[in-house]
């Protein structure tokens, strides 16, 4: 595919907001895709919130998808959102299991997400269970839990219990147990 239409096509898929699958497995889009070329489309959907599945054809993963699937990488790591896959549904992922982790974190995040519907005292009890299994653990996920309920810890905050050199924290009531005390420290 020539250069200048493929940016045109960028184009258009950037213009499309509501697109939520990218299908370049069927049609004319079924083409030997070349390297900047997927460089390029990838740098494009890492600002598409609502794309949900590029489908593409690799017929060499690591030459379409950059040494060690670095474009891949990249793509996945800004838009959390996005699942590529080939022809048959199935994701594309390397050898090292960094793509498989990356998805695996997406999911994750897709996940926290959803729990912004629920009610405030379930999000606390999820969000405060989370952080408790997860923080010492696993930074990413607890950053990213933070990032969408950055209320909640607000909320937890409130209820913290600190004595007076800082070093014991626990929660001394709850936004479901109003009727305790907070001590002051």
């Amino acid at each position: 595919m020539p250069d200048v239409v493929a940016r045109e096509f960028f184009h258009t898929v950037l213009a499309n907001l509501d697109l939520q699958v990218l299908d370049l497995t069927t049609g004319p889009f079924h083409t030997h895709w070349m390297i900047r070329q997927i460089e390029e489309l990838f740098d494009c959907l890492k600002k598409h919130r609502a794309l949900q599945t590029l489908k593409i054809t690799a017929y060499d993963e690591e030459t379409s998808f950059g040494l060690s699937f670095i474009y891949l990488r990249n793509l996945l790591s800004s838009n959390r959102n996005l699942v590529v896959t080939n022809e048959n549904g199935n994701v594309y992922a390397d050898e090292e299991g960094i793509v498989e982790e990356l998805y695996s974190l997406n999911c994750f995040y897709q996940g926290s997400a959803e729990i912004v519907a629920f009610s405030s005292s379930c999000r606390a009890s999820l969000v405060a269970t989370t952080l408790v299994k997860s923080a010492s653990k696993d930074f990413q996920r607890t950053a990213l839990m933070l990032e969408n309920h950055s209320d909640i810890l607000h909320e937890l905050m409130q209820y913290a219990d600190i004595d007076a050199e800082g070093q014991e924290t626990y929660f001394a009531s709850s936004p479901s147990r109003p009727d305790r005390k907070r001590r002051r420290g």
